[in-house]
């Protein structure tokens, strides 16, 4: 069988601050839709490739990148504690969607984004914003109260998340997002992967995202935590597999 293989990438913004991040390549020729993965808060992709190796056997390509700051661990530019606030995150997932884009072996009208926890958060932004650009969204246990909480942050004056430093304008910069307006208008499918026994993002955000996005389906995973591993691991990236291979097919 063929093996699974990936190659790194970098794409620079306009103020020459760089974007860096892995391709894992599709099995098979031709041109092959596309994952577009986010991890999460204080992240990297680096421990997300087995996600991308998983796409990949299935003839899916998946890009996964780190955002500027987005970790203590990150390969991209920036200092998560100076600058990577959410619509930071925002504009480097939009320049990696651009890079995407311009790959020929690339199936433009299959491209999916994909995001966990934080970048989940991320990734339904730029889909609503743009609900005509993505054939689907996966989100695994998504981070939509995220804005709430950077209320409570900046009324309590905190400044530290999981005993990381935030940068000055990320919780003034969050508390201005409402991910739930615009969920109505994205009319393309969703998949929401969430354990039951998820206690930081809680069932009932998962819940109501179910609720108004049009086209939503919600895999709750019994037992399983923030972050899936053994089993539940499997489970979630079999269903997001299928989420995308079954997807394409309905549009061929």
């Amino acid at each position: 069988m063929e093996q699974v293989s990936f190659v790194r990438f970098s794409v620079a913004h306009e103020n020459g601050m760089t974007v860096r991040g892995v391709k894992f390549s599709a099995i098979g020729g031709g041109r092959k839709p596309a994952v577009i993965l986010s991890h999460g808060f204080n992240g990297c992709c680096a421990d997300l490739h087995n996600r991308g190796e998983a796409f990949a056997k299935a003839g899916i390509h998946c890009f996964m990148f780190d955002f500027r700051g987005g970790g203590l661990r990150t390969t991209s530019d920036g200092v998560l504690s100076e600058m990577m606030t959410i619509s930071t995150e925002c504009e480097d997932l939009k320049l990696v969607v651009g890079y995407v884009r311009s790959q020929s072996d690339v199936d433009k009208d299959n491209i999916f984004l994909m995001g966990e926890s934080q970048g989940g958060l991320v990734s339904t932004l730029v889909a609503e914003e743009s609900p005509e650009s993505f054939r689907g969204l996966i989100l695994w246990y998504p981070a939509l109260m995220i804005p709430e909480a950077s209320k409570h942050r900046l009324a309590m004056g905190i400044r530290d998340v999981f005993g990381v430093r935030l940068s000055p304008d990320f919780d003034s910069d969050a508390a201005s997002i409402d991910p739930w307006r615009l969920m109505p208008n994205y009319k393309s499918k969703v998949l929401i992967v969430q354990g039951d026994m998820d206690f930081i993002v809680k069932t009932g955000v998962s819940e109501k995202a179910l609720r108004l996005f049009p086209n939503a389906t919600l895999k709750m995973i019994p037992g399983a935590g923030h972050g899936f591993g053994g089993e539940d691991f499997n489970t979630a990236i079999n269903a997001s597999v299928s989420f995308v291979k079954e997807t394409v097919e309905e549009h061929r």
